[in-house]
């Protein structure tokens, strides 16, 4: 009889373990920002009568994150999405913050149940930041091709930001060399140079998304990694978020492979136009001194975690062939079903076993609709140098997340040898067609106001090996037919009108029923820049010599933004103004009322604020009001005469 060994081979994959904190439902976290100021003399007579620290990183709650308390150390005022701590007088030479948050995150999908038209056309006017390049979220024409490309045919949105988010994962590599890690690298350059670390591959990310009208943007915060580069495995991390109509914004981690969604060790601190942008700011005010913003520690504890997540798909896994001889080849077939009514993505690994060769990639992302089922196919081949007499198993496992699928399949010397092709025409093909038109579109303008006139202009390029007629050359749904002749190059214009306030997305196509190119030419469309001054409070009346102020918003109250502001409060005999060059849309102004020049009675004063638009044209808005001098009497009259005297004189040696 025979003699016959069943030998398994064992599996060769790192594999997550159960208590990896990516995989939890949920986690609660305590997480510890601090950060210092020094402040160290020049001079003997230095003084400083304020400093502020502004804290840009603090939790932001969404879908799925929550701020259960915060504490600051000392205490601090929020004004808006920041944490301002403020000293007065400060005898310390080194100014110290600290912030403690307990924070649940979640992991989980922003859901997006139904497809949502690509490309997308109008646009709220405050997704306009989102849509055009930053200094390092840069967009060059070689990122517009790629987006353009990967695009091409595409009418779900989900499907074409997925295509971004795999091609930046597949073709930039993670790389922590110096270079990239301590200077963030324009898009452009990633695009180039194919590395970079995690704000880089994000960037990338971003500007493909908005080099096609896809507004996109950058969250800064703090994760989890496995990485053992790193001392502490948690640490500052950035991710993106994308914008999709009627659902809102959508998390993809590249870095992380989590498209769509982000696992509970993402904190997320702060969101952003620009990959660049500081996480703390720093300001003082007094006289002989030198200022240094020390290091921005981060510390997260897990406080308690909730379940292990549960896959969103259901895995079945088929063998072609049961048992095959040495050297043959067989696949494996891997059914993919979407339990859920949303979107969802999955990042699915072939294990690796001994003596078995992967003829595909191991490694592949996969994006299901709702309730959608898909195919993987993966072709192997065993070693023909086994030995006889024995019969060998060899498990193939299938890595989703946290979870695995295992089936085998049998080999023996005496068993049929197929080849690959037998299993490669298994395979349904997907045609990959490219277009025979080179297409190029210009605006002549990239933001106009509702009524002005826009051209823009469009070179069409037949590149393919036979005449094409009957094109349809289109701008949205305006079409006209023409005929473009073998290596012909031909120009066409369109004018189009803007007709609402925001961002206009203008849709180029030139095609057939065989194929279609697209270019996306976004517009602003602009009112008039217009400005409030809101918040506005101010004492009735004020007695000589009262120290006392008067506070005020300037705001901006328009889509255009307006340019070279000037503000300024004038009275009777004194007059004070601020030229804007940092305005933020919100600028809150503080004005020391002169209770020392100011008349007996009402005073009648005004706060102008001056400003144009992008084509030089000036505006202007005021707000009259008037405070009453109180209680002067005959010394009082006689001391403002003088100083009224004093301040004209200083005004006039300021001007030789």
């Amino acid at each position: 009889m025979k003699k016959v060994l069943f030998l398994l081979l064992l599996l060769f994959l790192p594999l997550a373990s159960a208590e990896e904190l990516h995989d939890y439902q949920s986690l609660d976290l305590k997480h510890t920002i601090s950060n210092s100021l020094i402040l160290t003399p020049s001079t003997s007579n230095f003084y400083i009568t304020s400093a502020t620290i502004t804290l840009l990183w603090i939790p932001k709650d969404d879908f799925r994150q929550e701020t259960i308390s915060m504490s600051t150390v000392p205490s601090a005022d929020i004004d808006g999405d920041n944490l301002v701590f403020e000293f007065d007088h400060p005898e310390e030479n080194e100014l110290d913050i600290s912030v403690e948050s307990l924070i649940r995150t979640r992991s989980d999908y922003r859901r997006v149940t139904n497809k949502i038209s690509f490309p997308i056309e109008n646009f709220d006017p405050v997704l306009a930041e989102y849509l055009y390049p930053s200094e390092i979220i840069d967009v060059n024409d070689d990122i517009v091709d790629l987006a353009n490309s990967l695009s091409a045919g595409k009418d779900d949105l989900y499907e074409v930001v997925f295509s971004f988010a795999e091609w930046v994962e597949d073709n930039v590599d993670y790389n922590l060399s110096t270079i990239t890690s301590e200077a963030a690298q324009k898009s452009s350059w990633v695009l180039t140079n194919r590395y970079g670390v995690c704000d880089e591959i994000t960037s990338l990310f971003i500007s493909l998304n908005r080099a096609v009208g896809i507004p996109a943007r950058f969250v800064s915060g703090i994760s989890h990694t496995d990485l053992d580069y790193f001392a502490d495995p948690w640490g500052p991390h950035g991710w993106a978020e994308v914008y999709f109509p009627g659902v809102g914004w959508v998390p993809f981690d590249v870095t992380y492979k989590q498209l769509g969604w982000t696992d509970a060790t993402h904190i997320k601190l702060r969101e952003s136009v620009d990959a660049g942008d500081s996480s703390v700011e720093y300001n003082a005010k007094g006289r002989g001194f030198d200022m240094v913003g020390g290091t921005l520690d981060n510390e997260v504890e897990v406080v308690t975690h909730g379940a292990l997540q549960k896959s969103n798909i259901d895995i079945n896994l088929k063998i072609e062939k049961p048992q095959i001889g040495f050297g043959s080849y067989n696949m494996l077939t891997a059914e993919l079903e979407n339990k859920n009514n949303f979107y969802v993505s999955a990042y699915v690994q072939l294990g690796s076993t001994q003596n078995v060769e992967n003829l595909d990639d191991r490694y592949r992302h996969v994006l299901l609709k709702p309730l959608e089922k898909t195919k993987l196919y993966f072709i192997v081949r065993i070693s023909d140098d086994l030995k006889s007499g024995y019969i060998y198993t060899f498990p193939m496992t299938l890595v989703l997340g946290s979870e695995s699928k295992e089936t085998s399949f049998k080999a023996k010397r005496s068993d049929s040898i197929y080849g690959y092709d037998y299993f490669a025409d298994k395979i349904p093909k997907v045609s990959a067609s490219s277009a025979p038109i080179e297409l190029f579109c210009s605006a002549d303008k990239e933001s106009a106001k509702i009524g002005e006139s826009i051209i823009i202009n469009c070179e069409a390029e037949n590149s393919g090996s036979r005449v094409l007629k009957s094109l349809d050359i289109c701008l949205d749904d305006d079409c006209s037919k023409m005929d473009i002749g073998l290596d012909e190059v031909v120009t066409f214009d369109f004018s189009p009108e803007l007709t609402a306030v925001g961002v206009k997305n203008f849709i180029i196509s030139v095609g057939n029923n065989n194929f279609v190119v697209k270019r996306y030419i976004l517009i602003r469309s602009l009112d008039d820049p217009s400005i409030i001054i809101s918040n506005f409070d101010a004492p009735k009346s004020v007695a000589y010599g009262e120290i006392s102020s008067i506070s005020f918003v300037v705001e901006q109250d328009s889509f255009s933004e307006p340019e070279d502001i000037l503000v300024s409060v004038d009275g009777k005999r004194f007059s004070e103004s601020w030229v804007v060059y940092d305005f933020t849309g919100k600028n809150e102004f503080v004005f020391t009322i002169p209770t020392k020049i100011m008349s007996s009675g009402s005073n009648d004063l005004k706060i102008v604020v001056e400003f144009k638009d992008d084509k030089g044209i000036e505006y202007a808005v005021q707000k009259n009001f008037s405070i009453d001098m109180t209680n002067v009497d005959f010394w009082d009259k006689i001391l403002i005469f003088f100083n009224r005297l004093n301040y004209k004189m200083s005004g006039w040696f300021e001007n030789i």
